[in-house]
């Protein structure tokens, strides 16, 4: 499928959001290795395609209430400085910020 026909189907209503997370994941892979970051995040397609799995995960909330944001920020940190702390860490060669 191309990127516009999965763009329309999510916003007809997409509801499974690692069917909407894979499907950015297959069109801006191309994209970012042809152009860069900036003509992903330009895109319209894939825009929509973000803006149905931020819809589906509650992502306005947010920026309505900044409680709920820290509050998923403070869950994050304490579950990554579980792991730090954890004897069976193991030791990751990939980050947050490697290229795709």
């Amino acid at each position: 499928m191309s990127k516009e026909s999965d763009a329309i189907l999510a916003q007809d209503g997409a509801c499974n959001p690692v069917a909407l997370a894979n499907s950015f994941l297959r069109h801006a892979k191309p994209i970012f290795h042809e152009t860069g970051t900036e003509a992903i995040c330009n895109d319209p397609a894939l825009r929509l395609i973000v803006h149905q799995l931020a819809f589906l995960m509650h992502l306005g909330e947010f920026d309505l209430d900044l409680t709920k944001y820290g509050e998923a920020m403070d869950y994050c940190r304490q579950q990554l400085d579980q792991e730090i702390t954890s004897p069976n860490c193991p030791v990751e060669s990939r980050s947050i910020h490697d290229p795709i």
